[in-house]
């Protein structure tokens, strides 16, 4: 009887450590740093959608800095009422 030799696959295995999002507020001591942090962050996603000629660029807007805050409050929120009933936070 013949011994066929069976094939060796080699496996990869990744592991995903997922981080809470509010770790991110807890990083950086100054309010400001972590709102335009955040904004710079908003920007870099939303390029990542758009074509090379329709990215922003240059100084941060006033707009990103408002939508960036209201991100962190959000998040803040969410993290402070997680176990709330009231489903309308």
């Amino acid at each position: 009887m013949e011994v066929i030799n069976s094939e060796k696959k080699k496996t990869i295995i990744t592991q995903l450590l997922r981080k809470g999002k509010r770790n991110i507020i807890f990083r950086y001591s100054s309010y400001v740093k972590l709102v335009r942090i955040t904004a710079w962050m908003k920007r870099f996603l939303t390029n990542l959608k758009r074509t090379k000629d329709q990215r922003i660029t240059g100084n941060l807007q006033f707009e990103e800095i408002k939508i960036a805050e209201r991100a962190l409050l959000k998040q803040v929120q969410i993290d402070a009422f997680n176990n709330e009933e009231d489903k309308r936070l």
